[in-house]
């Protein structure tokens, strides 16, 4: 048996992590997977850049054929991930907020490959991107 002032805080904590309108203990909890998400996001480096980051037992492939395979493993991990991530009232969406997700990538891609130096020549308030400049740079706070 626990002293008493162990049963107390441990109940209330119990209350606690049991009342959350967060699911913080139990069947209810529903969160990504840091590894899975870590994945997808070098997925999706590998897809934008694939001269620095791709697989080059792939690269032989035609860059549409590189791009579908990419694209279909990415668009599998993200509505997994997506489906733990959404409130259980809206899980039918990862699919639907998936495919938006792919339909943008292409002009995600085309905007980081752009010369930064061109789109800030013309604004003298604009800081430098070397986010953009440097493809070996993580991209994704910029996305």
């Amino acid at each position: 048996m626990y002293p008493q002032h162990i049963q107390e805080a441990a109940a209330a904590m119990g209350r606690t992590l049991t009342e959350s309108a967060t699911p913080l203990y139990g069947s209810g909890l529903r969160l990504p997977d840091r590894r899975a998400v870590i994945e997808l996001v070098k997925e999706v480096r590998r897809l934008l850049f694939p001269a620095y980051f791709g697989d080059p037992a792939l690269m032989s492939l035609a860059p549409e054929n590189y791009a579908a395979l990419l694209l279909e493993r990415i668009c599998e991990k993200l509505t997994e991930q997506l489906k733990l991530a959404l409130p259980e009232d809206q899980v039918d969406r990862a699919e639907e907020i998936t495919r938006e997700f792919a339909r943008r990538l292409p002009q995600v891609q085309k905007l980081l490959l752009e010369d930064p130096d061109a789109t800030f020549e013309s604004d003298p308030a604009a800081a430098p991107a070397p986010v953009l400049k440097n493809p070996g740079d993580p991209f994704v706070y910029t996305i």
